[in-house]
């Protein structure tokens, strides 16, 4: 995953307390990737050569926990019940990445980083969208552990698709932020 760091990345971590969202700029516009996706966030994918990277997975929504195939199943399923009102149905799947700079990844044990994931992805499934989460060790240049959300676009509730935008990001930004600081917090009492 190239292409991430610019001049104002560094300014960008710093100025939102170290944890940012981030959105790849992929389309996933077709079944494939939503399989690559999927495989991809719960290191899954044959001969994967990266498994030891994954801290957890899980999701909400569907069943990821024994056979990510049938999460991919479950994510298909609920879009073929889709109806385009253009032929196309575009974009099948978002891919968001939440990074805890080095200073909030040390506040947080990682048996507890599954329960900030779960947490943090109560955000997706709130609007009816099925989640799947995985969080991945820091890479050898960083210190930041990052969750990896692959959101399936139409709605469960619903059957409409959802449409991300600047300010809807930067919102779950802020969303993110708050809910990982009150978790921080919330795990100081016990």
């Amino acid at each position: 995953m190239q292409g991430y760091r610019t001049k104002s990345y560094e300014k960008l971590i710093s100025k939102i307390n170290g944890c940012l969202l981030k959105v790849p700029n992929q389309s996933f516009d077709s079944p494939i990737e939503v399989d690559y996706l999927i495989r991809y966030i719960t290191r899954s994918r044959e001969n994967e050569e990266k498994k030891s990277d994954l801290i957890s997975c899980g999701g909400r929504g569907l069943e990821v926990r024994h056979d990510i195939s049938i999460a991919i199943l479950q994510l298909k399923a609920v879009q073929a019940a889709y109806i385009s009102p253009k032929r196309k149905f575009g974009r099948y799947c978002f891919h968001e990445i939440y990074c805890l700079n080095s200073k909030v990844s040390d506040r947080i044990d990682v048996e507890r980083l599954d329960d900030l994931a779960y947490e943090l992805s109560e955000e997706y499934w709130k609007e009816g969208h099925q989640v799947v989460y995985g969080i991945h060790k820091p890479h050898h240049h960083e210190k930041r552990v990052h969750i990896h959300f692959g959101v399936n676009t139409v709605c469960l509730k619903t059957g409409r698709k959802w449409h991300d935008w600047f300010d809807t990001r930067e919102m779950r930004n802020e969303q993110f932020n708050a809910i990982t600081e009150r978790f921080i917090d919330k795990r100081k009492q016990f």
